[in-house]
């Protein structure tokens, strides 16, 4: 019988091949990682921002006792009371926009919405 003998070209070839593949495989585990870091980290940003909401859902739920007055109605309009003397000082006034009269900000109305920009 023959005996297998490896050139020493051949077995420096092998080497590097496997060096080559050994250093690609280490690349994908270190991006694979990178991803995986990544995932976690924005599953965190999601989870924060979900219990951030469920805790604004629950704060919600006390104002439902809001005064229903004009004073946190979405139809109030707020005006200057402008003075044509000019001793006399500025002063506000409010409106209805929906019956377009003057109110008070301690009326109320059947049309009372809740104003959702004063409580943020």
């Amino acid at each position: 019988m023959q005996e297998f003998v490896l050139d020493k070209n051949i077995l420096y070839l092998f080497l590097l091949l496997i060096v080559v593949a050994m250093g690609v495989q280490a690349y994908l585990m270190l991006r694979m990682r990178n991803v995986l870091q990544a995932l976690a980290m924005n599953s965190d940003t999601v989870v924060h921002y979900v219990r951030k909401i469920a805790s604004i859902d629950k704060k919600s739920k006390p104002n439902q006792n809001i005064l229903k007055t004009c004073q946190f109605c979405k139809h109030r309009m707020a005006y200057i009371n402008t003075a044509k003397s000019p001793n006399t000082q500025e002063d506000f006034y409010h409106k209805c926009g929906l019956r377009n009269i003057n109110i008070s900000l301690n009326d109320s109305c059947p049309f009372f919405e809740e104003d959702k920009e004063t409580f943020q």
